[in-house]
């Protein structure tokens, strides 16, 4: 069956909004605009340098998952800029096995002290299993509501704590997608979620919201606020390394490789998003939803950026989506999420 995608991207016919000129390219990147770094790597010297001077045992903190780009920027906090390092380590209770083992060589290779952090309640995975269990009718299964807390919010107590002065991130507008993701969905008809007032697991997945962020509170946070975390205090800073630095992933991936030992799973085509168990899950959700996974719409913004080609983007998503199998899908829910087989069957369909 051909499938019309976009001749600088290769976004298909399917995703919404999509529009394209006679040239076969689309709208989304037609309106592509290009960011440059915010700032300059002298600004982040700068702001490592007063790190220093604040005679604490650390001078910063990065969020370490395991993935790519979080592995880099430990490697480049401790071998680069030869800061005092401690990796923080929110565990999701979905991590794969690749994902532990480079946590594990990065530390060990770098010589850097860790933090792991797990919800002792294993409140994560039941956010995860009652947010499918309150789908029924509205089939809007975001998953990563229960991560993107506890990714902000370990990494904001540690450093409040330890009066750690700064806290280093690896996410690049290379591969950002939430601002691709709401002009998409500005064009989506969701379905009615009113639905969900009906079903007594939708207040369990409430519930158990609530409980994560009574665990892992974050000073000047509400209980009571749906958002992810955010860090109120004025003698820590958030610092996003690639405004400052250029994002190359070649360049990223082979320096992992061979200093920290950083493999990707076998069976995964990309050695973007490798850390988590439920990325597959994510991917199917996609393409049922948009006519192509999660990573189609970072490769939207990989191939406008120049950080891959579109030929090689396209046979990444194409092997991604031959791995999605029903079987394989259901042994995540089943297997991974503890839904039971009847309503996993439901849910695939």
């Amino acid at each position: 069956m051909f499938i019309r995608r976009c001749t600088k991207c290769i976004f298909p016919e399917s995703v919404p909004g999509i529009e394209f000129d006679s040239n076969g390219a689309c709208n989304f990147c037609n309106e592509f605009i290009k960011e440059k770094n915010k700032h300059s790597e002298f600004e982040l010297i700068e702001k490592f340098s007063n790190a220093k001077r604040k005679n604490v045992k650390y001078d910063c903190i990065v969020p370490l998952s395991g993935g790519r780009d979080s592995s880099y920027v430990l490697y480049l906090a401790k071998d680069v800029y030869k800061l005092n390092v401690l990796a923080v380590n929110y565990n999701n209770e979905f991590q794969t096995d690749c994902a532990k083992k480079n946590i594990e060589n990065a530390v060990k290779a770098l010589d850097v002290d860790l933090v792991s952090i797990k919800s002792k309640k294993n409140i994560a995975h039941k956010i995860v299993k009652y947010k499918f269990l309150s789908c029924d009718e509205y089939k809007q299964y975001c998953v990563c509501r229960a991560c993107s807390y506890g990714i902000k919010s370990i990494p904001y107590r540690e450093a409040i704590r330890r009066k750690i002065p700064l806290i280093l991130w690896g996410d690049s507008n290379n591969e950002k997608t939430t601002d691709i993701m709401s002009k998409v969905n500005k064009s989506v008809n969701m379905p009615n979620r009113r639905s969900k007032l009906s079903n007594l697991n939708y207040y369990i997945y409430e519930l158990n919201f609530l409980l994560q962020r009574l665990e892992f509170p974050v000073d000047g946070n509400y209980f009571f606020e749906r958002r992810t975390p955010k860090l109120f205090n004025k003698d820590i800073e958030n610092v996003h390394i690639f405004n400052y630095i250029p994002w190359d992933r070649k360049i990223i991936k082979k320096v992992i490789t061979n200093r920290l030992n950083w493999q990707k799973p076998k069976d995964s085509t990309t050695s973007w998003r490798t850390d988590c168990k439920l990325t597959p899950l994510i991917n199917y959700y996609y393409l049922k939803t948009y006519g192509c996974t999660k990573a189609c719409f970072g490769y939207h913004k990989m191939i406008n950026y120049g950080q891959i080609k579109r030929e090689e983007a396209l046979n990444q998503e194409i092997n991604i989506i031959k791995n999605l199998t029903t079987e394989s899908i259901r042994k995540i829910l089943t297997d991974e999420i503890g839904i039971k087989r009847e309503k996993a069957e439901n849910i695939v369909q």
